[in-house]
């Protein structure tokens, strides 16, 4: 019988991405955190923050990248879609952004086949990065 790994975690952003969708706006409440640059942890249970409630620059809300996709989506149109090469084991992101008429773009694929990200979180997190500093 096959063993199940239920030992899985969401993947929060790195540093640099929640500083990026701090500058984009982004005020969601999370439950991660990052304390002059370092990750801080999950806040307990009880507690949650936005970007909003630190007076401080040196505080930045931590969602996960699951989290900052969705924002994206929501806020600015643009479909991030992970996507396998089947063949040599990479990662790579296909993007669409809607259009005025709610009609989505071709889409733009951030890197070849056969060449990419070797985990879908490398993959994600360099995506937001792409799309916070070139798209958005």
């Amino acid at each position: 019988m096959k063993t199940i790994n239920n030992n899985i975690e969401e993947q929060t952003v790195g540093f640099d991405n929640a500083k990026l969708l701090k500058e984009k706006g982004f005020d969601v409440v999370t439950k991660g955190l990052f304390f002059d640059g370092e990750f801080d942890g999950e806040l307990n249970s009880t507690v949650e923050a936005k970007n909003s409630d630190f007076e401080s620059s040196r505080y930045f809300s931590a969602p996960t990248q699951q989290v900052a996709i969705d924002w994206i989506w929501i806020n600015f149109g643009i479909h991030i879609e992970i996507q396998h090469d089947g063949t040599f084991s990479h990662f790579t992101y296909k993007l669409c952004k809607l259009n005025k008429n709610n009609i989505k773009t071709e889409p733009h694929y951030l890197h070849p086949f056969g060449e990419g990200f070797h985990t879908p979180e490398e993959a994600k997190e360099a995506t937001i990065n792409y799309v916070l500093t070139k798209l958005i």
